[in-house]
């Protein structure tokens, strides 16, 4: 200390540490800010990432997943075939080929137990068709009571056959439904694509199925069919009689 006029002592603070030093400490301490910054930046990025691809995985889900049973809906089922339509063309074989499911009289059942009653049958059904599926099947439900099987490994008609006889089996035991024991049985309509007749369109496909469907529901039910092309005409000409016996009526032509 050192006196000054007027002041009193005054301390002198002397530098030790040399001038590039301090700036070293420095620009490490900025440096250490700068990158702890950076790494929570880039954790809240990647967070954010992650989030948004799992919001954009449960939308894709949502908008190919039937939510009541689980299974692929008919957008889904659309996608399945097609690739493996695509893959069936690629490969020079055909081996793809949808067996279509609609469960006898359920609309009985949805009328007197109730509608969820009739949700709870269409998830067990649907249970009992997954636990039939193999590798490179696939299953979906179309919408109301009508279910589908897709797979891209059948050898032809009778594998398709053999499948339909286990989907049929796996369905007809008895189910507990609403407390009541229910028994189920379900018409299964076969379509191959390649085949003569059979179409390797999706939709073609499918309407193809529903024909063998309708078929086989015709001779009672709880039994499968194959597609044959004589089941589009059959169906167009009830169609087309159906029309006629609608204008014959309109127009007063019975007597």
């Amino acid at each position: 200390t050192a006196p000054i006029a007027g002041l009193g002592p005054v301390a002198a603070v002397r530098v030790c540490e040399p001038l590039l030093e301090v700036l070293q400490a420095t620009a490490l301490v900025a440096a250490l800010s700068l990158g702890a910054t950076l790494l929570t930046w880039l954790l809240v990025v990647r967070r954010s990432v992650g989030a948004l691809r799992k919001a954009e995985g449960r939308l894709r889900s949502i908008n190919v997943i039937d939510p009541l049973t689980g299974l692929l809906n008919r957008a889904g089922l659309r996608q399945r075939l097609q690739r493996g339509l695509d893959g069936e063309r690629n490969a020079g074989s055909r081996r793809v080929g949808v067996l279509l499911i609609d469960l006898d009289r359920f609309r009985l059942i949805n009328e007197s137990l109730g509608q969820r009653a009739g949700d709870q049958l269409l998830r067990a059904v649907a249970a009992r068709i997954r636990g039939v599926l193999h590798g490179g099947d696939a299953a979906a439900r179309l919408g109301g009571d009508q279910f589908v099987v897709c797979s891209s490994t059948l050898a032809g008609p009778q594998a398709a056959a053999v499948m339909a006889r286990n989907l049929l089996r796996a369905i007809e035991p008895a189910l507990v439904i609403a407390e009541r024991q229910t028994q189920v049985s379900v018409s299964i309509g076969i379509a191959l694509a390649g085949a003569d007749g059979h179409s390797d369109v999706p939709d073609q496909l499918l309407a193809n199925a529903d024909a063998a469907m309708r078929a086989a529901k015709a001779g009672g039910g709880g039994r499968h069919r194959i597609f044959e092309a004589s089941m589009i005409v059959n169906t167009q000409q009830q169609l087309e009689l159906d029309m006629a016996l609608r204008r014959a009526l309109q127009a007063g032509e019975f007597e």
